[in-house]
C-alpha cells in the first residue's frame, strides 16, 4: 500500500462526521393504541418525521391545513415497523440544510389517513421550549462546521407536547402536557402511545331532525 493510500485511509476513519444524525421512533415493547383505548396501532399506519412552514404552528383548530404545510425528513411506511411489539424506529442523517433550516422545530406525525374524517388516527407530538429546557429541543441542527459524532436521539420518552393524540412513555398515568386534541378513551391498564380521531360535526340530516321537532312541538303547543 502505497504512503498516500494509507493516509486517504487514515483521514477517511479519524475525520469527525459533518453530517448529524437523528435516530428517532418509539421504545420497544411499548404499547400502542388508537383512539377506541384498545386496537393496538397496526401495520397499516404512517410514521413521519418533518417540520411545518416557517409560521405554522399545528393545533387542533387548524387540522386541515396541516398536510399542505408539511415536509417530510424521514418516515417509516406502512409495514415499515413492528406494530407487534409496539416498536417503530428510524435513522437518517442531514446533509445540508438546504430544506431544514438550523432551529426548525421537528415533529413525529403518526397517522393511517391524512382526511380529517371521524376514523382517521392520528398522532403529533414534539419537544419544544415550552417545557423550559431548551438544551433538548428537537430542532433541526446547523450542519456546516458541526462535529458531532454521536446521533441525536429523539425517542418518545423524551417527548414534551403532544399537539393531536396521547403519550404516556413511563405508563405512570395521564399528563396533561402529553395529552393532545382530538378525541380519545383513555386506555384501562397503561399504555405508552395513543392515536386520536375526529368527532362528526352535526350534519344537515340532524339539523333537520331537530327543526322537524321544534315544528311539531310548536303545532301540539296548547292555546289560549
Amino acid at each position: 500500500m502505497s504512503h498516500c493510500s494509507a493516509l486517504t485511509l487514515f483521514l477517511a476513519f479519524s475525520s469527525p462526521a459533518w453530517a448529524d444524525t437523528i435516530n428517532w421512533g418509539s421504545e420497544f415493547g411499548s404499547r400502542n393504541v388508537q383512539s377506541d383505548g384498545s386496537a393496538p396501532v397496526a401495520t397499516g399506519f404512517t410514521v413521519q418525521l418533518g417540520k411545518f412552514t416557517t409560521g405554522f404552528s399545528p393545533d387542533g383548530a387548524n387540522v386541515e391545513l396541516w398536510a399542505a404545510n408539511w415536509t417530510v425528513f424521514d418516515e417509516l411506511l406502512p409495514g415499515e415497523h413492528n406494530a407487534a411489539f409496539g416498536y417503530y424506529t428510524s435513522e437518517r442523517q442531514l446533509l445540508d440544510n438546504t430544506t431544514f433550516q438550523p432551529g426548525e422545530q421537528a415533529y413525529v406525525w403518526m397517522y393511517n389517513s391524512q382526511t380529517v374524517v371521524p376514523g382517521s388516527e392520528w398522532l403529533l407530538y414534539t419537544n419544544d421550549g415550552r417545557d423550559g429546557a431548551a438544551a433538548d429541543d428537537w430542532v433541526f441542527p446547523d450542519v456546516p462546521g458541526s462535529q458531532q459524532t454521536l446521533p441525536l436521539s429523539w425517542r418518545v420518552s423524551n417527548a414534551s407536547r403532544v399537539i393531536f393524540g396521547a403519550l404516556d412513555p413511563d405508563d405512570d398515568g395521564p399528563d396533561p402536557s402529553r395529552r393532545g386534541d382530538g378525541h380519545g378513551t383513555p386506555p384501562g391498564g397503561g399504555f405508552n402511545v395513543q392515536t386520536h380521531t375526529f368527532v362528526p360535526e352535526p350534519g344537515a340530516s340532524l339539523l333537520s331532525i331537530a327543526a322537524l321537532m321544534l315544528l311539531a312541538a310548536r303545532r301540539h303547543r296548547p292555546t289560549a
